[in-house]
C-alpha cells in the first residue's frame, strides 16, 4: 500500500517537458492556425509600463501584472482567430492592473510585475516539486471564502484603449458591484448558461471549442445590462 501511494504521488506531478514549456510561453498557444499568425515581436505576459505608454488619457497612473493576463489574452486571441481576425491581422493585445498615481505606485507596480512573473515562471516549473501536504497546507480549504458582506462591497472595472490601423481611439468599459472571484463572475457565468439555454437564434454558427466572444458575443451584450454589468464604449478622438 505504501508503494501505490508512492507511485500516485508520483504521477500527480506532471513531468517538466520542454514542447510543453514552450506551448505555455506562445502568446498565440490557443489560436486555431499558428502559421497563420503574424509574428508582432515579443508580447510579455506581465509587461511593465506608466499609463501613458497605454493611453494619454492613463498619464500618473503606474500599472503592473495583473495575474489572469498570460490567460486572458490568450483567450482574446483566439477569439480573434474564430471570428476570421475580426479585431485585424496584425491585433495586438495586453493587459495590465492600475496601481494608481500615489508615490507609492512605482514600487508597487514593480513589486507586483516581478512577483507574478516569479510565480508564473519559476512557479510553474518548482511548485510541482513541493510536498503535497505543504501545498495543502498553503492552499485555501475546501469551503472557505470572503463573506456575505465582503462578496457584496466587492467591485471591479475594466478599462480597454483601442487604437485601430487609421489612427482613431477608443475606450471601452465594463464594471460590475460584487466581488470579482466569488460573486461577480458567477453572474457572469449565469448569464452565460441562460444564453446558450434561451438565446440559441442569436448565438454564432461557429462549432467547436469557442471562447465567449466567438460563442454568444452578441447574446451577453444583450443579457450584461440586465444583470448589472454596465457596458459603455467611446471615441477618444
Amino acid at each position: 500500500m505504501a508503494r501505490s501511494r508512492q507511485v500516485l504521488r508520483r504521477c500527480a506531478r506532471p513531468p517538466a517537458i520542454p514542447e510543453a514549456r514552450r506551448t505555455l510561453e506562445d502568446p498565440y498557444a490557443l489560436t486555431t492556425d499558428r502559421a497563420a499568425e503574424p509574428e508582432l515581436g515579443p508580447q510579455p505576459d506581465y509587461p511593465w509600463r506608466r499609463g501613458r505608454d497605454i493611453a494619454p488619457e492613463l498619464a500618473g497612473i503606474w500599472t503592473g501584472a495583473f495575474v489572469m493576463g498570460p490567460y486572458n489574452t490568450r483567450i482574446v486571441r483566439r477569439s480573434n482567430a474564430l471570428q476570421d481576425w475580426a479585431y485585424g491581422r496584425r491585433f495586438r493585445y495586453a493587459e495590465n492592473m492600475s496601481l494608481g498615481s500615489s508615490i507609492a505606485a512605482p514600487v508597487a507596480s514593480a513589486m507586483a510585475t516581478s512577483a507574478n512573473a516569479a510565480v508564473f515562471g519559476l512557479g510553474s516549473r518548482y511548485f510541482r516539486l513541493l510536498p503535497r501536504k505543504l501545498v495543502e497546507r498553503m492552499t485555501p480549504k475546501p469551503g472557505t471564502g470572503p463573506s456575505e458582506k465582503v462578496r457584496d462591497r466587492g467591485h471591479y472595472k475594466t478599462e480597454t484603449y483601442t487604437t485601430t490601423t487609421t489612427g482613431a481611439r477608443y475606450m471601452a468599459t465594463m464594471s460590475q458591484q460584487g466581488d470579482p472571484g466569488y460573486k461577480a463572475t458567477s453572474v457572469l457565468l449565469g448569464e452565460s448558461g441562460l444564453a446558450l439555454a434561451l438565446d440559441r437564434d442569436k448565438l454564432s454558427d461557429l462549432r467547436g471549442v469557442l471562447t465567449p466572444a466567438a460563442a454568444m458575443g452578441d447574446a451577453l451584450l444583450a443579457r450584461f445590462p440586465g444583470a448589472g454589468v454596465a457596458l459603455e464604449t467611446s471615441r477618444l478622438n
